[in-house]
């Protein structure tokens, strides 16, 4: 074990390796056990009293339901994250009637949240971008397979680049994307809420579970019928009919939000042809942070998961009645054509790129026998070529890590869509 700086394992690894090789001696394993340090140290009081801390400084992780720090503590080592186990312990201090109230206070957080961005897209040069994008789009309609290209997004994103609000050094874009993200993130953590209460009506409920001699609790699992007999509910029916009391949050924000917003959605009417440019502006800020990832010293946000951003794109368009609009752009599909064109077309100057090579070997092994001198000195072209090979090996993968990005947001998406699903 690290027993003095546990975040330096190579440091370990190296004296390890060096003794064995100087000295002989076979030392323990140096390796931590794989896990996690659990604390309970979390609170979901001070959660829901500080969302807006919350929802910027950590990330969501749909999948395991995980929020982990984009950026440590002045001084600590390691990253902060909070899991399922840790909120489902602090809501059972706090009772479940804490859910309710947490879920009406982040419902008024995400309402701020969207008046934010109403009056964030309000801005003439930001409505002029919007309009024109959507003019170009609606005359797209005589072409045979109509789609939003990587291209103009892409010109899109540049155009909003130089676009800034007052008295902010942050593109207009990018405080967009960081809006739809922080509301996302909360929405995870409402979703979290729920889970922790389904687990502890779980637990609570294995009381009515039989015991040993196959023998129910039936006084407290059984209810009397309309016609006067009574019926056994079963520790399933009573876990479901615990847990299903109210219990589909985000549906509830999302109905609530839905019905109260007839200003905003005025101002908002367009944001689908924006979800575009937002989801580049997304992969090279999730590019970015897995990169940063591998540093030792960090200058900003580090993270290997952001799937705030997903949920909370799908929550907009769906309040907003404009997920039929959105896909109708057919970007995804889009984006998996232009992928694999660009992936043909790295192929093919590799190829040929490593022919011309291989034609240069021959020809210079070929004029060895007649001049050895010649064939000693260096040529420039084979430095040029060695470079165009390294460009184009750069290029696909840089190709290859943008196209797994756009794919991870498109399953997020897709998969965030049954939180908001109607019917």
């Amino acid at each position: 074990f690290c027993t003095i700086a546990l975040h330096d394992c190579k440091t370990y690894t190296e004296m390890r390796a060096h003794a064995k090789a100087v000295y002989g001696l076979e030392l323990t394993c140096d390796d931590l056990p794989l896990g996690s340090f659990q604390s309970n140290h979390v609170d979901v009081l001070h959660i829901k009293n500080n969302i807006s801390d919350f929802a910027s400084k950590y990330a969501y992780d749909m999948d395991q339901q995980l929020f982990i720090q984009r950026y440590p503590e002045q001084g600590a080592k390691f990253f902060g994250s909070i899991n399922i186990k840790s909120i489902c312990a602090s809501v059972q201090q706090h009772g479940l009637g804490f859910i309710t109230t947490a879920v009406d206070d982040i419902g008024d957080f995400l309402s701020k949240k969207i008046k934010s961005l109403s009056y964030m897209l309000t801005n003439d040069r930001m409505s002029s971008l919007i309009s024109k994008e959507l003019r170009w789009f609606n005359g797209q309609m005589n072409v045979h397979a109509k789609s939003y290209s990587y291209d103009r997004a892409t010109q899109l994103v540049s155009e909003l680049g130089n676009l800034h609000e007052i008295d902010q050094d942050i593109p207009t874009l990018d405080q967009i994307r960081s809006m739809i993200t922080e509301a996302g993130n909360t929405l995870g953590f409402v979703r979290a809420l729920r889970t922790a209460k389904m687990s502890l009506c779980y637990h609570s409920s294995l009381q009515f579970q039989p015991d040993s001699h196959g023998r129910f609790g039936f006084e407290n699992t059984a209810a009397v019928s309309s016609d006067g007999k009574f019926d056994y509910l079963g520790p399933d029916n009573k876990i479901r009919s615990i847990s299903e009391q109210e219990s589909d949050y985000l549906k509830k924000i999302a109905s609530s939000l839905r019905e109260g917003m007839d200003s905003e959605k005025d101002c908002l009417k367009n944001f689908f042809i924006l979800v575009p440019a937002l989801c580049l502006s997304w992969t090279e800020s999730s590019i970015r942070g897995k990169e940063m990832m591998h540093k030792k010293n960090l200058t900003r946000d580090a993270y290997y998961t952001d799937c705030g951003f997903a949920v909370g794109v799908v929550f907009l368009l769906s309040i907003l009645g404009q997920d039929e609009k959105f896909d109708e752009l057919k970007w995804f599909a889009s984006l998996r054509g232009k992928f694999g064109e660009e992936e043909k077309s790295l192929l093919r100057k590799f190829k040929a790129e490593e022919t011309k090579k291989a034609a240069e070997a021959n020809k210079k092994a070929g004029y060895f026998s007649f001049s050895r001198s010649h064939a000693e000195d260096p040529d420039p072209r084979n430095d040029v070529q060695e470079d165009e090979l390294s460009l184009l090996k750069t290029r696909f993968r840089n190709l290859k890590s943008l196209e797994r990005e756009m794919n991870t947001l498109f399953f997020s998406m897709h998969g965030s869509r049954v939180f908001f699903r109607q019917h």
